[in-house]
């Protein structure tokens, strides 16, 4: 495995070790959080325990490319929950790291996801090739637009 490739799995089973504790911890708040975006409450379990369960698979399954394409899948689902609640105005603070109600979703929320999209992708392996990188390049790239077209609505 590239280093690269083992570099980017690391980084992303921190990242989704501490949000998944940290979800955990300040559960209360989360599920406001969720109530706020207009999403089920029921998620207030089950969204830790996945990224918790990502973060262990990242680790334990170095060898395979599934886990980080499973970390990408569930970072654009987080990032389309995130657009549909800008889109509709709700600006409410994010609980994406446990409980830090001073930050409010933004388009730089989207910014940070598409980093760690490119981290997963990076991650799975596939760039090693060419078409790896410029598929981490081009998710970036759109993470930037979207933030452009974001910042223009009212």
């Amino acid at each position: 495995m590239a280093p690269l490739t083992l570099a980017c799995r690391l980084v992303l089973a921190g990242v989704f070790a501490y949000s998944g504790s940290a979800k955990l911890v300040a559960r209360a708040a989360f599920r406001q959080s969720l109530v706020a975006f207009r999403l089920p409450r029921w998620l207030t379990t089950v969204v830790p325990v996945v990224e918790l369960a990502i973060a262990v698979v990242l680790i334990v399954g170095l060898r395979r490319a599934w886990p980080a394409a499973t970390a990408a899948v569930l970072v654009v689902v987080f990032t389309l929950a995130i657009v549909r609640s800008l889109l509709a105005g709700v600006r409410a603070p994010c609980l994406c790291f446990g409980a830090r109600p001073s930050d409010e979703v933004s388009a730089w929320t989207i910014v940070r996801n598409g980093w760690l999209l490119a981290l997963a992708i990076v991650g799975t392996g596939s760039a090693s090739s060419a078409g790896g990188v410029v598929t981490a390049l081009a998710t970036l790239g759109t993470a930037t637009i979207t933030v452009a077209v974001i910042g223009k609505l009212p």
